[in-house]
This record gives structure tokens, sequence and C-alpha cells, in this order.
């Protein structure tokens, strides 16, 4: 059961770095100007479709594996903030604050209570 998981949040965690690194990228070393802009929004197209299919297929998957969407949303959440941390680190140098830290935590919390079995 807890190999479902863990199959579960490495999908997860591949589309959240792979949309965060695209936004982190484009944020720190893309000039705001209409033409550079609308340049780097056709090349990550296909990168940005490839991500939602992803996470697309993981929901689906997912759900028909565990049987309730609530473990595979707390999931996608969890890993959310989880990945973005870690690419604000890696773009950012920003070191996680407490609330990112708790944020975590308690959707792990969540995520173990709504499994126990009843």
């Amino acid at each position: 059961m807890i190999l479902k998981y863990i199959i579960i949040a490495i999908f997860f965690t591949i589309a959240y770095v792979g949309f965060g690194s695209i936004n982190f990228f484009q944020s720190k070393y893309i000039e705001p100007t209409a033409i550079n802009l609308l340049k780097y929004n056709i090349c990550i197209i296909p990168i940005t479709f490839i991500l939602n299919y992803i996470v697309t297929l993981t929901f689906s998957k997912g759900y028909k594996s565990i049987g309730e969407m609530l473990p595979v949303t707390l999931i996608y959440v969890a890993v959310g903030v989880f990945s973005y941390v870690i690419v604000n680190y890696i773009f950012f140098k920003e070191i996680p604050k407490i609330n990112q830290i708790i944020a975590i935590i308690l959707v792990i919390v969540a995520l173990i209570i709504c499994n126990i079995k009843k």
C-alpha cells in the first residue's frame, strides 16, 4: 500500500518541480518584454503539455489504485509545498520558512489520519 503512495508522490514531484522550474527560470532569466515572453511561452508549450499529462494521469491512476481521491489530493498538496521549497532553494537560495515546514507536516498528518482504517 505504501508503494502506491510513493509512486504517486514521485510523479507529482516530477510535475511540480517541472512547473516550478519553468516559473522560476522565467522570473530569473527572461526579460519581461512582450517578444521575449512570447518566444519563451511558445518554447515551453511541449514541456507544459507533458507535465499536465503527468498530473492528469497520476490523478486518474492514483484514484483507481487507491480507491479514494482524498489521499491522492493530499499527496498532491504536500508534494507541491515541498517541491516549491526545494525549487526556491535551488534558484533563489531561500531557506524554508517555518510556515512551509508546518504546512508539509500538517498535510502529512492529514494523509495519515484519512488512511486510518475504520
